[in-house]
């Protein structure tokens, strides 16, 4: 009678070293599954590369920036003869001194005839007038 050998290392129930090795399921079958071939991934790739190019080329993917459009002329417009201090302090270049001085040049001189009476006021000159005159109406 022999000895049983002694087995080279204990084996487990369930222990996978009985069962033989086996492959992924992909890598084993002939007909495997189209989105896991490598070259079926890079069919995939180039068309949405393609179908990038293409959107990029008919605008329809802009790259570039869209300049903002001009801005509108200003709606509100001064009537130099009737705004008061709040109103004049509205215009660019115009303070509470600055508008306090139109109006007591209006009331001491008389009614402007024009934007560019407003040169009578002390302080006020061509840049001023140019940075109001958008902004103003005469009579």
């Amino acid at each position: 009678m022999t000895a049983p050998e002694a087995p080279s290392s204990p084996r487990l129930v369930g222990d996978e070293s009985r069962h033989k090795e086996t492959a992924p399921l992909w890598e084993e079958s002939a007909v495997a599954p189209a989105l896991l071939r490598g070259s079926v991934q890079t069919a995939l790739r180039c068309l949405v590369l393609l179908a990038i190019l293409a959107m990029v080329t008919t605008g329809l993917i802009r790259l570039r920036t869209v300049p903002p459009k001009a801005a509108d002329p200003p709606v509100f417009r001064l009537d130099i003869n009737q705004a008061g201090v709040q109103e004049w302090m509205l215009m660019p270049g115009i303070g509470p001194t600055m508008a306090r001085r139109i109006i007591a040049d209006r009331q001491s001189r008389g009614p402007f005839r024009s934007v560019e009476d407003l040169a009578r006021v002390t302080g006020i000159g061509d840049k001023t007038i140019a940075q109001v005159r958008p902004y103003c109406r005469d009579r």
